[in-house]
């Protein structure tokens, strides 16, 4: 998160591995091939599938795992998307993003902390955010009727985030002025508070001594709610990166292999992870007078011990009581979107860690903030409009509505060149006028059906019903004595 000019550490590494400091991202385009460490390599998309058999809780799972097909010089191979490559000794995970694949290092932060670009711009004092220099559609605050849903489930660590806080009453609140900032923008897109979890997962940072990594409790929350899994995982708590900046970006593993397909594709991630984000629930936006220990200490701006500063661009300011805490008394508390209520702040830091998965695809990768080097054509000023986009750059939010993926299964009614099926289907016309989404290979079919013209049918010798006007390979649908819609396929 975004704060007096600095950043969070936006994502985590998530695994224990020594790799080289150079180690990046990599996007490989369809047939065409890339020089990496010195090495040539091309990444196919195929048609194939990998079937594992994966055990989620107590249950036994049999998942398609699409492949790609990636060539090391003049040596291919084919690689599930749950597997991983060596190229120079550095470790990849592989992510299939429509036709591109993508190669993300294991074990080095994406996003590592930094000090924020805009920090090192001298700004003028801060002013309220009264209405931003650029053409806005404002549409209702009710939610729209083909809204698309994001759920998020959320992970409350009562360590440190100790009963009252973060009552259920209290989350979806924070979800509702999320929502209403998301139609303000006409994403189309609305929150949905799907489940809560409550652990003790003990006062250190995660990843340390005998604490999981934050990644491990996102994994977790989806293994216990694979059959309707969540598109986002929040995790309530208070370690010391999230308190000191809000929160920061995360996410799971690679669930390509547990069957997870998120209908909100990240250009970096495809739809192969779960978001997430650690969020320091009760954090106080421009907490004025305070000590590192979050003690009242002061009527003015200190700087504490730890380095941070108060009140940073407004020094020898008195201190005002404001949504149950000290704040900075030069924030326009009826216009700062941030500050209007006590979850202002919380609601904008929940769009915000989950925007962080959504910017463009880059080699070198970015942060994507507002006002900062990496955000291109920014329309309006910092100051204005920082607040109105949470804070991340506009291309973010772009993203971020592009990214809802459905595909239609196979016979669904679909519109050429408009819908999309399924793997394995295609969008034809059954009749005049009637378009439907085809099979293209056994693949589509439930079991016991086989692919034949377009149509999953039942082989000869295969039972059938008429009541599901199911069609034969051969010949048709012949009654079994005695029933009246039960019979079997005969020529």
């Amino acid at each position: 998160m975004y704060i007096d000019g600095k950043c969070a550490n936006e994502l985590q590494p998530k695994l224990n591995v020594k790799l080289q400091k150079s180690a990046k991202v990599y996007t490989l385009e369809p047939k065409k091939s890339k020089t990496i460490s010195g090495k040539t390599i091309k990444a196919t998309k195929t048609e194939k599938t990998f079937t594992r058999n994966v055990k989620i809780g107590t249950k036994e799972k049999s998942v398609k795992v699409p492949v790609v097909n990636i060539c090391i010089g003049s040596k291919c191979k084919d690689y599930g998307l749950d597997e991983s490559v060596e190229i120079s000794s550095v470790v990849y995970d592989l992510i299939l993003v429509k036709d591109k694949v993508n190669l993300i290092p294991k074990g080095v932060p994406l996003i590592p902390p930094h000090e924020e670009d805009i920090s090192k711009i001298e700004l003028p004092p801060l002013k309220p955010m009264i209405q931003p220099k650029i053409k806005i559609a404002t549409p209702s605050l009710s939610p729209m009727s083909t809204s698309r849903i994001f759920k998020i489930g959320f992970v409350i660590d009562r360590d440190t985030v100790p009963l009252p806080q973060a009552s259920r009453e209290e989350i979806q609140e924070a979800i509702r002025l999320a929502n209403n900032k998301l139609n303000l923008h006409n994403t189309n897109i609305q929150f949905e508070l799907q489940d809560i979890t409550e652990l003790n997962m003990g006062h250190y940072a995660l990843g340390e001594r005998d604490s999981l990594p934050q990644y491990s409790y996102i994994d977790n929350y989806y293994f216990s709610h694979a059959s309707d899994p969540p598109n986002g995982v929040i995790i309530f708590r208070e370690d010391p990166t999230a308190s000191s900046y809000g929160g920061y970006s995360s996410g799971s593993s690679n669930l390509a292999g547990y069957g997870l397909y998120n209908r909100f594709e990240s250009p970096l991630y495809g739809g192969s992870v779960i978001y997430g984000s650690v969020i320091d629930f009760d954090h106080m936006y421009a907490a004025c007078g305070y000590d590192d220990n979050e003690n009242h200490i002061s009527d003015v701006p200190i700087d504490r011990e730890s380095g941070d500063r108060e009140c940073t661009r407004s020094r020898g300011i008195p201190c005002v009581f404001h949504n149950g805490y000290y704040m900075c008394s030069h924030i326009d508390f009826e216009n700062d979107d941030y500050a209007r209520t006590r979850l202002s702040f919380l609601a904008n830091t929940i769009i915000h860690e989950f925007l962080h998965s959504f910017h463009p695809t880059r080699e070198s990768l970015m942060i994507y903030h507002y006002g900062n080097l990496d955000c291109p054509d920014a329309s309006c000023d910092v100051l204005d409009c920082f607040a109105f986009y949470s804070g991340m750059c506009p291309v973010t939010w772009e993203e971020f509505v592009r990214s809802w993926q459905y595909y239609l299964p196979y016979s669904e009614n679909c519109m050429p060149e408009v819908d999309r099926c399924s793997d394995d289907t295609i969008c034809e016309a059954w009749s005049t006028g009637n378009y439907r989404c085809s099979c293209l290979n056994n693949e589509a079919c439930e079991y016991g059906r086989l692919c034949a013209e377009g149509r999953c049918k039942i082989p000869t010798g295969g039972e059938c019903d008429t009541r599901r006007a199911d069609l034969c390979i051969t010949g048709h649908c012949t009654l079994t004595a005695g029933q009246r819609f039960k019979g079997t396929c005969n020529i």
